[in-house]
């Protein structure tokens, strides 16, 4: 389960970067969309840690 969190985290951090980037093609008010791709990309660093946590060894 925990490679697939990581897959999961390792997706949000993508997505949000293509939020980042592609702001002024997405929306009008590009500060918020940016800092919302922001927020996305720091959700999925922290969930990519969760799963890599679930990996290591005991």
């Amino acid at each position: 389960m925990s490679d697939s969190v990581f897959d999961f985290g390792l997706l949000l951090v993508v997505f949000g970067g293509f939020l980042m980037l592609g702001r002024d093609l997405f929306a009008a008010d590009s500060n918020a969309f940016g800092q919302i791709g922001l927020l996305i990309m720091i959700l999925g660093v922290i969930v990519g840690l969760l799963g890599l946590a679930g990996n290591l060894p005991s």
